[in-house]
């Protein structure tokens, strides 16, 4: 991702650090926020998105085209 070009120096680290650090940051106020927002709504989040296999897995549910699964107990 980060080439060594672009950080030969300590503080060209630390920088990229901090930068890390903030995005980080932003990435935890707004999740926060949304969840609060939530809480209020009268109907349920939900996505488009088909949920992959490995997903079904955890939660305990068959995914499609397996025959001989069995649900971790």
């Amino acid at each position: 991702m980060i080439d060594v070009v672009f950080l030969k120096t300590p503080e060209r680290i630390e920088a990229l650090g901090i930068v890390y650090v903030m995005a980080l940051l932003v990435y935890g106020m707004l999740e926060y926020l949304i969840r609060a927002k939530m809480k209020y709504e009268k109907n349920p989040l939900i996505l488009a998105v088909k949920p992959c296999d490995t997903c079904l897995i955890i939660l305990g549910k068959k995914p499609k085209g397996l025959s001989n699964w069995q649900a971790m107990t």
